[in-house]
């Protein structure tokens, strides 16, 4: 049976509706999918448009984690950050728990702080995986640890809120992230941890603030 999931991911781009894209793909393992016709969301995108169909190519191979395939599709984009028809750049839309993917783009000039639709920058989507590898890629070209999403979350949030324990102590212990930063919410990282019943992740910070002073 096809997975259902699919057919919504399909659906999404085949309207151009943006936003509910990206809150699908981001439950999703897999970002090909299939829908109940057996295919994929890039199969079925929306009309085609102005866009460059080189940035399809790029983030299709930055999708899927095809290193070789990018780095040659790479040395004849004048632009590392050219769009694809969704209006996403390959950074954006990379497999996260691939740093090698994130090198050879962050490598060429790709920008690393875009934000999408929700504010969310590619640093917020992998501390909210977990994949600590590309987190310290990221941060090694000037990724800013402190940039918020909509509703105010800094990456370290995210991190704290999905329980990953290392990825908060990387990004407390070796940058300079604002530990007592409140999103709109009023909630600090902190505050993520416990609200989401992330007990390992709260019983650090609790004993981190504790002995050091907040940033």
């Amino acid at each position: 049976m096809a997975d259902p999931l699919g057919d919504l991911i399909s659906a999404a781009a085949a309207r151009g509706e943006l936003e509910q894209l990206e809150d699908l793909l981001r439950g999703a393992p897999d970002v090909d999918v299939p829908n109940k016709f057996g295919r994929t969301a890039l199969q079925v995108g929306p009309p085609p448009s102005m866009a460059d169909p080189l940035g399809d190519l790029i983030s299709a191979a930055a999708a899927r984690g095809e290193l070789e395939q990018l780095e040659d599709l790479l040395r004849g984009a004048p632009d590392v950050d050219v769009p694809n028809k969704f209006g996403r750049t390959a950074l954006q839309v990379m497999r996260l728990g691939n740093p090698a993917i994130a090198r050879a783009l962050l490598s060429r000039g790709a920008n690393p702080n875009l934000r999408d639709s929700t504010g969310f920058s590619v640093l917020h989507d992998a501390a909210r995986a977990g994949f600590q590898d590309t987190v310290q890629t990221l941060l090694l070209y000037q990724a800013d640890v402190n940039i918020q999403d909509n509703e105010g979350n800094l990456p370290l949030h995210l991190a704290a809120k999905e329980g990953h324990l290392p990825v908060v102590r990387f990004l407390i212990g070796h940058t300079d992230t604002k530990v007592g930063h409140r999103n709109r919410h009023g909630e600090t990282p902190c505050d993520m941890a416990r609200l989401y019943n992330r007990e390992d992740v709260f019983q650090w910070m609790q004993s981190y603030t504790r002995g050091q002073v907040m940033k």
